[in-house]
């Protein structure tokens, strides 16, 4: 149908398909969502990885291989394979990141090219880097904890001790999805918090973050950027409390039981972190803890990513209608108005299938059963057989993901902890 599609095109003479640079790593999740997306809007897709996508098959248009590790030469790759498809070929062009790692390239090309997707190139790098995001926030007067930037080669039990206190939460300048990220309640804790963050950091005199740490709740919130306008598409609760010492993800779902008012509040102090970070298009995801009581609470922005929600999340982020926020995404990035942009109010929900301990997972069992859960609408395990498997602080993966609709939130939390009891993980 597709091709068809392209030859009657061709044939009355009208312009080619417009093209989207999709820069994803391979270790992504997002890889088939956002072709799917591509394809249904009719765009030409060009996939930047640091391998040969071949499993993808036709999903795909085109290829270019980069070195994630070697930004400046990724990004003069790219810009030279984009700009000779615009230019030559007078082709409308595009630039996307799926995930963190691609981030800074995108960014980059986009500013070299003058494309509508670029944002400035210092908020961009805080996003990837929590020292530099503590700073710009800090500079505008954003609700911070107090903070610090610490080498381990200094003496950080006496900084933290006179400038922070107990609890703190240590975390590496620039890893994602909580690795490394650690809660210490003691001099002993936090010296051996610091040394599994040196022992994921490759340099020799590594640096890391500490802040005070938040006692209260934490929701997340999905919004995509037009021309500096903040689009709430989805507030996400966490039924689960992230106490420490680690930070693992679990439940998140959607629309917050929280009413207008605290919502107005969140979204006011999320609006004052984007302008601090002077970004103008494309998607956030930010997590944001709530201290105080629920009549008068605090919002604290913890992080803020220039991405979508990780994982298979982004799949319960939904709009009344058939668009996706991936086809949300690319639109933007190609400077095409997004029609429809009207969320969800679905009660629904994920949950990120724990890690209970490092190893190779040697089984997997009860996923029928959990499918056969009331309210359970998919389940997906993203590990295969024989594969190592990472739990926090050292792991940077999820091992599967449960999914659920309903009739309340209520229930949508109940079948989801329901399924993640049901699901169970022989690691060796």
């Amino acid at each position: 149908m597709e091709i068809k599609k392209r030859v009657v095109s061709e044939a009355k003479n009208l312009p080619p398909l417009p093209v989207i640079a999709l820069v994803m790593p391979a270790s992504t999740y997002r890889a088939s969502t956002f072709l799917q997306a591509a394809k249904e809007l009719q765009v030409q897709t060009l996939v930047v990885s640091d391998v040969d996508l071949v499993p993808l098959g036709d999903l795909a248009d085109k290829f270019l291989k980069v070195d994630f590790s070697d930004s400046k030469e990724a990004t003069s790759k790219l810009l030279e394979k984009l700009s000779r498809i615009r230019d030559e070929l007078g082709i409308t062009v595009g630039v996307l990141a799926v995930d963190d790692r691609g981030v800074e390239i995108a960014n980059n090309v986009a500013m070299s090219m003058g494309l509508k997707f670029a944002n400035p190139s210092l908020g961009i790098k805080a996003t990837r880097d929590k020292a530099l995001l503590r700073e710009l926030l800090s500079k505008k007067g954003c609700n911070q904890p107090k903070w610090s930037h610490i080498s381990a080669s200094e003496s950080y039990l006496e900084i933290i001790q006179k400038d922070i206190g107990y609890p703190v939460v240590v975390k590496p300048i620039d890893m994602q999805g909580s690795r490394g990220v650690i809660k210490a309640e003691s001099n002993e804790q936090l010296i051996q918090a610091v040394e599994v963050i040196e022992s994921l950091i490759c340099d020799k005199t590594p640096t890391f973050i500490a802040e005070s740490y938040l006692d209260g709740s934490e929701i997340a919130l999905e919004a995509l950027l037009i021309n500096g306008e903040v689009n709430v598409v989805a507030i996400f609760d966490k039924p689960e409390p992230l106490l420490g010492p680690y930070f693992e993800e679990t439940l998140y779902v959607t629309p917050t039981l929280l009413d207008q008012d605290s919502q107005a509040h969140i979204v006011k102090e999320v609006k004052r972190a984007v302008e601090a970070l002077g970004l103008k298009n494309g998607a956030i995801h930010v997590e944001v803890r709530l201290v105080g009581s629920k009549d008068g609470f605090t919002p604290y922005v913890i992080d803020l990513a220039a991405r979508t929600i990780g994982g298979h999340c982004s799949s319960i982020v939904e709009f009344d209608g058939d668009l996706t926020l991936e086809m949300a995404l690319i639109s933007i990035a190609l400077g095409i108005e997004v029609q429809g942009m009207v969320p969800s109010n679905d009660p629904r929900g994920v949950a990120m299938l724990p890690i209970s301990k490092s190893g190779v997972l040697i089984g997997v069992s009860g996923v029928k059963n959990a499918e056969r859960i009331p309210d359970i609408t998919g389940v997906t395990i993203t590990v295969s057989i024989g594969e190592e498997v990472k739990a926090l602080p050292y792991g940077d993966k999820y091992i599967g993901f449960a999914f659920a609709k309903a009739q309340s939130q209520d229930l949508v939390t109940t079948a989801l902890r329901a399924a993640v009891d049901t699901i169970v993980f022989d690691i060796d």
